[in-house]
């Protein structure tokens, strides 16, 4: 259990699959896109998985640790070039639009996300966003789901072109929250980039842990670093 959680005043969030499910809006995305793939003459229709994460693959090695390795237009032009020719950009942009279209139209907050917030402000507390991926797409998700009224301050990996877990990305966080390391927290789901980068810059660590990750016992191995695990949102207010 984390000693002095009550006494933090600054708050930072993780956002995809933390604030929201991931995975649902992943999937419609995908299958929207797959739609339009279809569509193209001479698309390998029975491929278009293998070929978009052969794609990724790609992109994802040549554009390491940097928000473009997670660019959906990038994969798409990849996929297209690889499998219709060298005219690919009208359809990677095709499949981009479908992609977005379908995952924004599954997004989801988190049932408990709002009210936690809500809270947390009325605790005069100070509410920060980090978050890797493209800045144009990390902002239309917040304003898709209605959070930007409820932050303080957001980072992406694109703004200061850093990926977590590096430290510097908790680091402007909270030079744009004003706020010390000590006095700071960070909640996200993925054990690596939240927990293992926010103690590395000195935060207090809440691992939202899903269904299906490991967690071996404390001190044991590499699961050994959060100060808090919690299971769902809500969980958090009983340590406030």
């Amino acid at each position: 259990m984390m000693v002095g959680l009550r006494a933090k005043r600054t708050f930072l969030f993780d956002l995809d699959n933390t604030l929201y499910p991931y995975e649902p809006c992943h999937r419609r995305g995908l299958a929207r896109a797959k739609a339009v793939f279809a569509t193209r003459p001479g698309a390998p229709r029975d491929r278009f998985l293998a070929e978009y994460l052969r794609a990724r693959r790609i992109v994802a090695q040549r554009h390491r640790a940097t928000a473009a390795s997670h660019s959906r237009l990038l994969y798409f032009r990849q996929l297209c070039e690889q499998c219709l020719g060298h005219h690919a950009i009208p359809h990677a942009l095709a499949l981009h639009r479908a992609y977005w279209d379908g995952y924004f139209s599954a997004m989801t907050l988190s049932r408990s996300a709002k009210p936690l917030l809500r809270w947390l402000r009325q605790r005069g507390a100070r509410i920060g966003l980090v978050t890797d991926l493209t800045e144009e797409i990390q902002l239309r998700k917040l304003q898709r789901l209605g959070l930007l009224g409820l932050v303080d301050a957001v980072v992406t990996s694109e703004e200061i072109g850093r990926e977590k877990p590096d430290p510097g990305v908790f680091r402007s966080a909270l030079r744009k929250l004003q706020a010390s390391p000590a006095d700071s927290v960070i909640i996200g789901d993925d054990y690596r980039k939240d927990i293992v980068g926010g103690k590395r810059a000195g935060l207090s660590t809440v691992w939202l842990r899903h269904r299906g990750q490991t967690l071996r016992e404390k001190g044991s191995g590499p699961f050994s670093q959060a100060d808090l695990v919690i299971r769902r949102l809500a969980e958090l207010r009983r340590y406030l």
